[in-house]
């Protein structure tokens, strides 16, 4: 399993569902926290969209995810 793909179960399991929006946000501000310690756990490179950042191509770590079984779209 990759990082990425952990965090966001233990986010599930803590928040009981996430949206893509939610999960966008939340992944950046985990490599936020990370980076303060010059670490980043997710190793995204995240690009700019008028609402904020998200990672490149998150619409494929989310599509991945689902064939994965690891997270259930709606």
């Amino acid at each position: 399993m990759e990082i990425y793909e952990a965090i966001t179960v233990d986010l599930i399991e803590k928040m009981n569902s996430i949206t893509q929006t939610q999960w966008n946000k939340l992944m950046f501000f985990t490599d936020g926290v990370g980076a303060c310690e010059d670490e980043k756990f997710t190793k995204f490179t995240y690009v700019k969209l008028p609402y904020g950042p998200v990672p490149d191509d998150y619409s494929d770590f989310i599509l991945t995810m689902g064939m994965r079984n690891i997270i259930k779209r709606n």
